[in-house]
């Protein structure tokens, strides 16, 4: 079966040893990047909405999210 294709901008990364489950990212995504995981931490589902705004990054307590432009 083939893979659902990636058009992403961007990548992504949320760091699990710094992210507390806190969702600020999830709150302040204006386009809908994130989702939940079972235990309330992000799970970046459709990485292709993000638009590089940052606001997660910015808004991240613990530093946990890097978003950089795919080489």
């Amino acid at each position: 079966m083939a893979e659902p294709e990636n058009n992403a901008k961007y990548d992504i990364e949320v760091n699990r040893k710094f992210c507390k489950n806190c969702r600020i990212c999830i709150q302040f995504c204006p386009t809908g990047v994130y989702t939940e995981d079972d235990l309330g931490g992000p799970i970046i589902k459709f990485p292709e909405k993000c638009n590089n705004c940052r606001l997660c990054v910015i808004r991240c307590p613990e530093f946990a999210i890097k978003v950089e432009p795919k080489k």
